[in-house]
């Protein structure tokens, strides 16, 4: 157990040898990289926020986020069927927040926490950051291709259905 602060998450995450750097609130976490080389990177935050506008809730509860930044932005032409993607995985997924910033074109996932600041179950907290992780890389050539124009969402949801098809008549045979 330790306390839900970042230098106490930022010790944590060293001692699961995971490279971080903190600037102001924030503290960015090196996950690896994608099958392109590119880093992917997590930014934690902690902070009150709306939370502080609830009268009953003590001083000593906070907001944890993690946002992940995809690296690449959605093409103008391409923000229905990206947010229609969007929709479609956070359906599917068990912490769901994919999201598009239209105005930037930025695709990212963001998923808040609210926890006591006193306590952080870190073995509870590396679970979480690792299924972010898997759920970031199921979808991430997905929503590159849909939001670089390579490939409408419908393309690859029938794509994926027949993949489905293909795997139930394996398991069927076998």
């Amino acid at each position: 157990m330790a306390d839900a602060s970042l230098e106490d998450i930022e010790r944590l995450l060293a001692e699961r040898e995971l490279a971080t750097a903190r600037q102001e609130d924030t503290l960015t976490v090196e996950m690896g990289e994608d099958d392109e080389g590119r880093k992917v990177l997590f930014s934690i935050l902690l902070f009150r926020g709306m939370m502080a506008e609830l009268e009953e809730l003590p001083e000593d509860y906070c907001s944890l986020q993690v946002v992940v930044a995809f690296p690449f932005q959605a093409k103008t032409e391409t923000f229905a069927e990206v947010a229609r993607a969007a929709l479609f995985f956070n359906k599917m997924v068990d912490y769901p927040g994919f999201c598009l910033e239209e105005s930037r074109g930025e695709i990212f996932y963001r998923y808040a926490l609210p926890l006591r600041r006193d306590y952080l179950d870190e073995e509870l907290f590396c679970q979480l950051l690792s299924a972010i992780l898997g759920q970031y890389e199921l979808v991430l050539p997905v929503f590159e291709e849909v939001a670089t124009g390579e490939k409408g969402f419908l393309e690859i949801v029938a794509e994926s259905a027949l993949l489905a098809e293909q795997a139930r008549k394996e398991a069927d045979e076998s």
